[in-house]
C-alpha cells in the first residue's frame, strides 16, 4: 500500500497483518515547468493591474475551492483572522471559485477595498501569480493534504496554515513556513502578520520551502521512489 498521507498509515497499519507493506510517499509536482519566486515578483504590476490589486502592499494569497464544509469553515476563520488586523498592510488575493462563493464573499464583506476575488486561475498561470504574492496563507480546517499549499512553496512562498491532516507532510514549521491549531482565528493571524512584519525571516522561509519542494516533492524523486519499491515487490512474487 503507498499512502500519499502519513496520517493515515497509523490506520491502515492496524488493518494489515504486516505494517512493512505501507510505505509513505509524499505528495509530489511536476516542477520542471516551474520558475522561482524571485523571477516571478516583477510581475506584481502586471497582475496588479489585471486584478485591480494595489501593488505597493503586502499581498497575502489564498487558493481554494469553494464548497460547502471544511472548504467554507476555513474562509471563514481566514476571514475573521484578518478582520483584526485592519490597520496591517495588507491586501489578500483569492484564487477559487465554487457553488459556496456568495457565502465566502459574506464571510470577507467587512474588509472592503482589502480582498481581491481573483475566481478560478488557470494552471497554467497560478504559478506567476502565486510568486507576484509574499505569503500564502490558509486555516486548513481539516485539511486532507494541502496540494495548494505545496504549488505556493514550489513558488518560493512561506506558507501559514492549520495543522491539520496532513498538512505537516507539506508544510515544515518553522523550516518553510508555520503551522498553528486549526480554527483559532486569533493565534493564525498572529502568525501570518508576525511574518509580515519580518521581511527577513519571511524571505529565509521562502528559499527553504523552495529548495524543500525540489528535494523532498518532485515528480521525478517520486518516481524514483515507487521505481525501487515496485522493484522490490516484483522480486517477491512468483513468476
Amino acid at each position: 500500500l503507498v499512502a500519499l498521507n502519513s496520517v493515515d498509515v497509523p490506520c491502515l497499519a492496524a488493518a494489515l497483518p504486516d505494517p512493512d507493506r505501507i510505505v509513505h510517499l509524499p505528495p509530489f509536482l511536476d516542477l520542471s515547468q516551474l520558475h522561482r519566486h524571485d523571477q516571478g515578483a516583477a510581475d506584481r504590476a502586471s497582475w496588479a493591474a489585471r486584478l485591480g490589486a494595489p501593488a505597493g502592499r503586502s499581498w497575502l494569497v489564498t487558493v481554494a475551492m469553494m464548497r460547502e464544509g471544511n472548504k467554507l469553515d476555513s474562509y471563514r476563520v481566514l476571514a475573521e483572522a484578518l478582520s483584526s488586523r485592519r490597520s496591517a498592510d495588507w491586501h489578500l488575493i483569492v484564487a477559487g471559485d465554487g457553488p459556496v462563493r456568495d457565502q465566502v464573499e459574506a464571510a470577507f464583506r467587512d474588509l472592503s477595498g482589502r480582498v481581491t476575488f481573483a475566481g478560478m486561475v488557470d494552471n497554467a498561470i497560478l504559478h506567476g501569480l502565486l510568486c507576484a504574492c509574499d505569503l500564502f496563507v490558509w486555516p486548513a480546517v481539516n485539511e486532507p493534504l494541502g496540494m495548494a499549499m505545496l504549488e505556493a512553496q514550489a513558488a518560493g512562498l512561506p506558507v501559514v496554515a492549520g495543522d491539520s491532516g496532513g498538512v505537516a507532510d507539506v508544510v515544515g514549521d518553522g523550516e518553510t513556513g508555520r503551522l498553528v491549531p486549526p480554527g483559532d482565528a486569533s493565534v493564525f493571524a498572529a502568525a501570518v502578520f508576525a511574518l509580515l512584519e519580518d521581511r527577513a525571516l519571511r524571505e529565509s522561509l521562502g528559499r527553504h520551502a523552495s529548495a524543500r519542494v525540489v528535494e523532498r516533492h518532485d515528480i521525478r524523486s517520486a518516481a524514483r521512489k515507487l521505481d525501487r519499491w515496485l522493484a522490490a515487490l516484483a522480486t517477491r512474487v512468483p513468476a
